[in-house]
């Protein structure tokens, strides 16, 4: 049998508490505040945007706000020394398990990443997909295709908690763009997220950067979260521009909806009117009647 009825499905009441990083990016994750049990999130921007940074700097707060949250990064594209130099930047960073896949080479990575995964995580922070998929093709033999329904299906299979923890853990996945600065990844792919998430950098004197849900099952899209990337700090949120700018999308939303209310009820008006076209006339010649015509006092206006 193919077919459930959700009433008939139960859940543990832990899948419906988010994971708090106790910043601005939360509310931005979903409508109730945080990262939810069981959610896919992919992490997209060019070079320079501060993927990386951005996602350790989540997976750290969550884990500081909640000690008892397992975390992972699984980094595809740095090593330790890398890793090293970066902590010296973000020290918190320092305190969380990481899996460096390029340790690997030699080794059946798939193998060794379900073996990891198993042990079982609130929350996975992968660098990145493409490159995950790439050590796969090449370990393994198998076909782009093969190695993305490999990954999706085991992000899916650790969603319902197949892991001997039994946590529904939940994944935000680094991925790449195009040189036309395109997401780099298949409608598959897509499908099976819960959001997806782009960091814009200006390289303008400006050098602002911004991130915003384009896609967002859990909370809103399209509001920009203007960040800055601080040494020895952390990833800092603009959270008084967040205000403002919505602010002003609400007056917006506003002035557009009493637009259509005025143009709703002048449209009402001039549909009330006993104005009518004789068949028998010219296109100019208008049967207009002043005895047709309401008396204005009726107007309502």
């Amino acid at each position: 049998m193919n077919t459930v009825k959700m009433q008939d499905i139960t859940f543990s009441d832990d899948i419906f508490q988010p994971m708090l990083t106790k910043t601005p990016i939360d509310a931005m994750f979903s409508y109730e505040g945080g990262i939810f049990p069981a959610t896919n999130y992919m992490l997209i921007g060019g070079p320079g945007s501060g993927k990386t940074t951005l996602g350790l700097d989540v997976l750290a707060n969550v884990q500081t706000q909640d000690p008892d949250r397992k975390v992972l990064f699984i980094s595809a594209e740095m090593n330790r020394i890398d890793m090293f130099g970066f902590v010296k930047r973000y020290p918190k960073f320092g305190e969380l398990a990481i899996l460096f896949t390029g340790e690997h080479t030699d080794q059946n990575i798939q193998t060794i990443i379900e073996e990891e995964l198993a042990i079982g995580y609130d929350l996975v922070l992968a660098d990145s997909f493409v490159e995950i998929q790439e050590s796969v093709i090449e370990s393994e033999g198998m076909s782009r295709n093969q190695s993305e329904k490999w990954l999706i299906d085991l992000m899916n299979s650790h969603n319902l908690g197949a892991n001997k923890a039994k946590k529904h853990t939940s994944f935000i996945m680094v991925q790449q763009v195009t040189k036309g600065g395109v997401f780099a990844g298949s409608n598959k792919l897509k499908h099976n997220t819960t959001g997806m998430c782009e960091l814009r950098h200006s390289k303008d004197y400006s050098d602002e950067r911004f991130l915003a849900f384009t896609k967002n099952r859990r909370g809103s899209k399209h509001e920009r979260l203007f960040y800055s990337l601080e040494p020895s700090l952390h990833v800092k949120y603009d959270q008084k521009r967040l205000e403002r700018d919505s602010e002003v999308r609400k007056l917006r939303k506003q002035e557009q909806d009493s637009i259509t209310s005025d143009k709703d009820a002048l449209d009402q008006l001039l549909d009330s009117l006993p104005i009518t076209i004789s068949k028998d006339t010219t296109p100019t010649k208008i049967n207009n009647s002043i005895n047709h015509f309401p008396n204005t006092e009726d107007l309502p206006f």
